[in-house]
């Protein structure tokens, strides 16, 4: 059965839900720390903007959530460098920029796609 996967028709497995387990607010055996130790909240919501400020920020805190628009040509990606070849855009998507590089002379962000591992470069991207 073709079921759709992210805008295409592609075969995806059966999904096997069963009932919402319960949260129990508790930690497992043996750990150490408390529940309440191990809850974080974050203080507020920000933003990053610029090339350097986005890398600057990911060398100090980690991976960035970001979003962009979504081109027909991009559900053909497969490995490589991205770049747009198209007018047909498809609706926005998020993801979370690991890092960056340049290949061949082209600058590029390495995202983690949430599309599944068998799409893309194992669910990577270079944008």
């Amino acid at each position: 059965m073709a079921l759709s996967a992210h805008h295409v028709p592609k075969p995806r497995p059966s999904c096997k839900e069963g009932p919402t387990p319960r949260c129990k607010k508790q930690c497992v055996d043996g750990y150490s720390k408390s529940y309440q130790h191990d809850k974080h909240y974050g203080k507020h919501a920000y933003s990053v903007s610029g090339i350097l400020n986005i890398q600057a920020e990911i060398l100090k805190n980690g991976p960035v959530e970001a979003d962009f628009t979504v081109y027909d040509d991009f559900l053909s990606y497969k490995s490589g460098v991205y770049q747009r070849h198209s007018d047909h855009e498809l609706g926005g998507h998020a993801i979370r920029i690991l890092g960056w590089g340049t290949e061949n002379g082209t600058p590029y962000w390495l995202v983690a796609n949430s599309w599944n591992t068998d799409w893309g470069d194992n669910g990577l991207n270079i944008l």
